[in-house]
């Protein structure tokens, strides 16, 4: 069983028998991908090669299930996994770490039994209340009519189809998204009681006010602008769309999508010339970035190179740890996890589990691993931990920066 201390460490050096456990043992050519289970447990999902053809297995607890054409559903729910296996048309849905199981022939679902399906999720529309009001975004909802309002303390605004995001400061200062019917291909916006639009395709914004009070709307699909205060300010000469806006010491970033979903950004109204994955932007303005070369990606700190290439996509910076994801269609159908220490790639991934947080991998015939600092991604639901994540990772990135070094080589 798997055994880890309850303390979260990084360190320098490199994997050692001192500092690594065996999981266990295992026949597997490809980890795929891990979890751990409460009570100590594990489950991965695997591959290896079978006369010629790459099959996948789950090892539950040291127990192995397979071989499968492809595990799909792989899942972990307060430490219980379940996946499902399919071999040509039949499925095979373990539930309770692989305790229980049905098969099931594969079938194509039509759209009477996903109707069935919703109505089932649904429930009963006489247990649906007749209205509910929600305080903090002032929406009124009747449920059984479809129709939505916004309510200050003097005025009704409505009804609408729908009302999307919303933002109250007082009875002169509040914004909000809505549609007016069902199916509308227009949506609008409100800015203090005044109507803008119609806006065309389906938005995706962010509504908020900025530290200088304005009141923003940006990330709004399909346009290559923002509203500030209900202007539309345009951010790119290029067909960019879902803008954002970063306001930070006095710097401004602007990242905007291009339409085969690359991200591009300006700082300080200096575009930059190439093509990123993902930007933090910093509090002090500074702006750390993964960077698109061909098939590598590489962070930098501003200008400054803070990571080694990596081959992949995806990738995450974990103090001197730098982790990516690879598909290999020789190898298998899945996606493949690795990441990068000392110069050394190995084929693995960064875990939290009910102990503390660390990295697995696959060497000499076993599932290894050592203990790392790695934050929960989860947390961040809480604001509170969300911003104990984001000094982390401030942290972090610029001890690589000011001390020269490169996650994934040093």
């Amino acid at each position: 069983m798997l055994f880890i201390t309850g303390r979260q460490w990084s360190f320098s050096g490199g994997i050692t028998v001192e500092n690594t456990t065996e999981i266990c043992k295992t026949d597997a050519e490809i980890l795929l991908c891990f979890m751990a289970l409460k009570d100590s447990g594990f489950a991965f999902k695997y591959a290896k090669r079978e006369n010629g053809i790459f099959q996948q297995y789950v090892n539950c607890n040291g127990k192995v299930y397979g071989p499968y054409d492809y595990v799909a559903s792989f899942s972990n729910c307060h430490g219980i996994t379940e996946w499902v296996g399919q071999k040509g048309d039949i499925a095979f849905k373990y539930t309770n770490d692989g305790k229980d199981c049905k098969t099931e022939k594969i079938k194509e679902i039509t759209q009477e039994e996903i109707d069935l399906l919703l109505s089932g999720i649904v429930g009963d529309a006489s247990e649906i209340p007749e209205e509910n009001y929600n305080e903090v975004t002032h929406v009124l909802r009747l449920n059984r009519k479809h129709q939505d309002f916004f309510i200050t303390d003097n005025k009704k605004y409505g009804p609408y189809y729908s009302i999307t995001c919303s933002e109250y400061q007082n009875e002169n200062s509040f914004q909000f998204i809505y549609w007016k019917r069902n199916n509308s291909k227009n949506w609008y916006y409100n800015y203090n009681g005044k109507e803008i639009g119609p806006f065309k395709g389906n938005p995706h914004p962010a509504v908020y006010y900025d530290e200088q009070n304005r009141a923003v709307v940006d990330n709004i699909s399909d346009c290559n602008f923002i509203l500030i205060n209900g202007e539309k300010v345009k951010c790119f000469r290029e067909a960019y769309y879902a803008c954002r806006l970063y306001e930070k010491n006095e710097h401004q970033i602007i990242v905007g999508k291009a339409s085969n979903e690359e991200l591009h950004f300006k700082r300080d109204g200096i575009m930059l010339p190439f093509v990123i994955k993902d930007i933090t932007v910093l509090d002090n303005g500074d702006v750390v970035y993964s960077k698109i070369q061909e098939d590598t990606e590489t962070w930098f700190y501003n200008d400054k190179q803070i990571s080694v290439p990596v081959k992949g996509y995806n990738s995450t910076i974990y103090d001197s740890i730098i982790t990516y994801k690879r598909d290999d269609q020789e190898q298998s159908d899945d996606v493949i996890p690795y990441f990068m220490l000392k110069g050394k790639e190995y084929n693995g991934m960064a875990i939290q589990t009910y102990k503390g947080g660390g990295f697995v991998h696959l060497a000499e015939g076993a599932i290894q691993f050592f203990p790392w600092c790695v934050p929960n991604i989860l947390d961040i639901i809480f604001i509170e931990s969300s911003e104990k994540y984001d000094r982390y990772c401030n942290g972090m990135f610029q001890g690589l920066y000011y001390r020269n070094q490169l996650a994934g080589r040093d």
